[in-house]
């Protein structure tokens, strides 16, 4: 593998039963919300970055057919 290439990820992504309750508690903890929340009509997303700079993405779907 050539030097310039490293092995990981560069975005995670999790579902919240509400964006709300998630944005409360994370603010509440000292945590920057770094883009949104954004309604995207299908679903409401937000993120958030980890200590390493790592996007953490948070979506509360409005409608679930699973």
């Amino acid at each position: 593998m050539p030097s310039s290439m490293t092995v990981g990820c560069r975005a995670i992504a999790l579902e919240v039963e509400s964006m709300e309750g998630a944005i409360n508690y994370l603010r509440g903890h000292g945590v920057y919300i770094t883009w949104g929340p954004v309604d995207l009509g299908t679903s409401i997303r937000a993120e958030i970055k980890d200590p390493d700079g790592l996007a953490i993405e948070l979506r509360e779907w409005r409608h679930k057919s699973w």
